[in-house]
């Protein structure tokens, strides 16, 4: 099956968000509006694909890269006011 831009947009989505954690120092807390906030930091737009960041966070938690720490309130309405709360791990 040929991929779409879309495909193609969110690859580069995904890598510049898996960047940007691997970037951050052993120990460093952050949510997931810190990794997008980030991304359009480092001049990267982000996509609509946003609702992929959560699954790359289990494959990284998978591979030892993060750990999941628990949850924190939040205004997102679109995640019933809570987000999850991840550490890089070393």
């Amino acid at each position: 099956m040929a991929k779409t831009t879309n495909d193609h947009e969110s690859e580069r989505f995904l890598a510049a968000a898996a960047g940007v954690i691997a970037n951050y120092p052993a120990g460093t807390v952050f949510i997931g509006a810190d990794v997008l906030r980030d991304i359009e930091a480092d001049g990267l737009p982000v996509v609509a694909e946003r609702r992929r960041l959560g699954p790359l966070m289990l494959r990284l938690r998978r591979c030892g890269v993060v750990e999941k720490l628990g949850t924190q309130a939040t205004p997102a309405r679109s995640h019933g006011g809570v987000t999850t709360v991840w550490r890089r791990t070393g």
